[in-house]
């Protein structure tokens, strides 16, 4: 975690997302802190999601299905409101089966 972790910071980094419009801003100010590697980064990593990117682009990367997928900026990052169709995919495939994700992302 950021060296300036603890309840003070997580306050405080919830707040400005708060601000800014984040719904999910305490879930959000956790991850920030987790990712970031100080003061510096913090500062860049919160102005970047206040202006309105994406946290996945900021963090690098995104729990989808229980599997951590690296993202980069400019790409497409699942959602959780997919995983159950993702899911429901994967049933259909037989054991030994193999599906590919063609062309909806960027």
């Amino acid at each position: 975690m950021h060296p300036m972790n603890g309840p003070a910071a997580l306050a405080r980094v919830t707040r400005m997302l708060e601000t800014a419009g984040c719904v999910a801003a305490d879930d959000e100010a956790r991850e920030l802190l987790r990712a970031a590697r100080d003061d510096g980064d913090l500062h860049e990593m919160l102005s970047r999601r206040t202006a309105g990117e994406p946290l996945a682009w900021i963090t690098g990367s995104v729990r989808f299905c229980g599997i951590e997928l690296h993202v980069a900026p400019g790409v497409y990052v699942p959602r959780w409101q997919s995983e159950p169709l993702a899911r429901h995919a994967a049933e259909l495939l037989p054991p030994t089966g193999v599906a590919v994700d063609v062309c909806t992302g960027a």
